[in-house]
């Protein structure tokens, strides 16, 4: 089974990363999209999105199709634990929120604001420590979760390049 706590194995527990972590990010980016969204609701709408802008748009869209495989291709192979299933669900419903919210700021005319760029290296940053800790205390999962997350890990790095 998985270390319980904080700490094993010289690192965070993956439980401990999903439910503080994946949490604190989650509220954060709620909080400070919210606040984004409301800011650039009020911009007319120019309708005109760049390529460039269009790729950052399918990366965000990706990521959160990728949470979304990977929640049930876990429960599919019964290697799932609840809080990765909690995990995948509201990773990919704040990747979809991020996005939508980048899609309304292109659509306006405005650049990324601090809340959708801060949010994306964060991102990147934590599911480069949360997929080592899948591939090392997960046994069952570890080939799906890295079929699946080092291209999303890739992509939301990516998408911090692209969005600066």
């Amino acid at each position: 089974g998985l270390p319980w706590g904080p700490w094993g194995e010289g690192m965070f527990t993956l439980c401990f990363q999903d439910i503080t972590f994946g949490s604190i990010i989650t509220i954060f980016f709620l909080i400070a999209g919210a606040k984004r969204y409301y800011d650039i609701i009020r911009f007319a709408k120019l309708g005109i999105i760049s390529r460039k802008d269009k790729v950052k748009i399918s990366l965000g869209i990706f990521i959160g199709v990728t949470g979304i495989i990977h929640m049930i291709a876990t429960i599919a192979t019964h290697t799932s634990y609840s809080f990765t299933i909690f995990t995948d669900i509201h990773t990919s419903l704040i990747w979809f929120l991020s996005t939508y919210i980048s899609y309304q700021e292109l659509r306006r005319g405005r650049h990324h604001s601090w809340a959708i760029t801060t949010y994306w290296m964060i991102e990147s940053v934590f599911w480069s420590f949360r997929a080592e800790s899948l591939y090392v205390h997960t046994v069952g999962i570890s080939k799906i979760s890295v079929y699946l997350w080092v291209p999303a890990l890739i992509a939301s790095m990516l998408l911090t390049i692209l969005g600066v």
